[in-house]
């Protein structure tokens, strides 16, 4: 195994959100992210504090925990095709417009093809060591711990996204998604 994926293991861990429960969780990072610290997302259209829109009843999310505290700090989610709506566009379908010499969508089988979205990781996280840095002013007893804190611990994991991505490649064997042609798994930000 490779030292990144062992570091990993070591500090975080990919939940499949498969309940009730952490679909809310899903939805509340997500709304954490979007609409409170990116200020993305609109916050008085989410009142109950959930993200969520039309595509979430027939996608697969996972979340990742970091294993020392027990938090979420992550997620992403898989759109799959709607069984009971085979008519319905992809958000990749409605809001961009792609060049059918590269990736012929209508020509692909739908139930075959998914679209990654909604990948998050709260602003705590989203950051390595050095990537930002403080202020004199901000230079304080508890920002020196807090940044050897960091240091020891979840910043051996640099690349949390590419975690995010292998827990998609997990979703899609699962789904039966097939890599085998250009465009099959198709990664967008579709928020208008």
């Amino acid at each position: 195994m490779s030292d990144m994926y062992d570091n990993f293991q070591k500090y975080f861990e990919i939940v499949e959100a498969n309940t009730n429960e952490l679909l809310e969780i899903v939805y509340r990072l997500r709304y954490q992210v979007f609409c409170v610290e990116h200020d993305f997302l609109d916050a008085s259209l989410y009142p109950d504090k959930l993200e969520k829109d039309n595509y979430d009843n027939h996608s697969s999310h996972v979340l990742l925990r970091f294993r020392s505290s027990g938090d979420f700090i992550g997620s992403v989610r898989l759109i799959l095709f709607d069984p009971l709506q085979p008519e319905k566009l992809f958000p990749v379908e409605l809001y961009t417009q792609l060049d059918p010499t590269l990736c012929n969508i209508k020509a692909l089988p739908r139930q075959h093809i998914a679209e990654i979205s909604r990948s998050v990781v709260v602003k705590q996280f989203d950051r390595r060591r050095g990537e930002r840095r403080e202020s004199r002013a901000e230079v304080t007893d508890e920002s020196i711990a807090e940044r050897n804190r960091r240091a020891s611990d979840r910043r051996s994991t640099p690349h949390l996204s590419l975690m995010l991505m292998a827990a998609v490649m997990r979703m899609s064997i699962k789904h039966n998604i097939r890599g085998s042609r250009l465009g099959e798994l198709i990664i967008s930000d579709e928020l208008p």
